[in-house]
């Protein structure tokens, strides 16, 4: 069953600012310092209530993000094995939206073109990544592991920062 975005964080942050409420008074009145100011108590209470308020006032705005970026990357499936990348990637034309064009081989090198130059590296699989050595034209870059996510027919690779770079159709 598909739930509304957000709406299990919403019902997560009542029900604890519901306890909460539950418990506050037991709490004011088993406990002499606060019995003896009333300003603080009320301080604690409006506190709440305002957690409360805004709890639900951020509701609206979080199902309204339904079609946003975070939505979107929840669509991402992460590859977890190198058996999974060989059957899903392995062998297939990436076309970037740079207009760089890879293809990974089963002897685990890849080649392909950027800018018109000629892209070629080897990879390997290592810790539920994909690492790789990337030269482009005469450039060589070092070594960098990234964490592959599919999308129907689609590819990107998580950098360690969190960050991805392009987005590659799958041909």
């Amino acid at each position: 069953m598909e739930t509304v975005p957000g709406l299990e964080m919403l019902i997560s942050k009542s029900t604890n600012i519901i306890l909460c409420l539950e418990w506050l008074p037991q709490w004011v009145f088993l406990n002499k310092s606060m019995r003896d100011s009333v300003s603080l108590c009320r301080g604690v209470i409006h506190t709440v209530l305002f957690l409360f308020l805004m709890t639900i006032v951020s509701a609206p705005s979080a199902y309204a993000q339904s079609g946003s970026q975070r939505d979107h990357d929840d669509e991402y499936e992460r590859i977890v094995t190198e058996e999974d990348f060989v059957e899903r990637v392995v062998g297939k034309t990436l076309e970037y939206e740079s207009g760089a064009v890879i293809i990974f081989l089963q002897d685990r090198s890849f080649g392909g073109g950027y800018s018109g130059s000629r892209v070629w590296g080897e990879w390997v699989w290592r810790e539920d990544q994909l690492c790789h050595q990337m030269n482009i034209g005469e450039k060589r870059y070092k070594v960098a592991c990234k964490i592959p996510q599919i999308m129907k027919k689609r590819l990107r690779f998580i950098r360690e920062d969190g960050s991805f770079y392009g987005v590659a159709k799958i041909r």
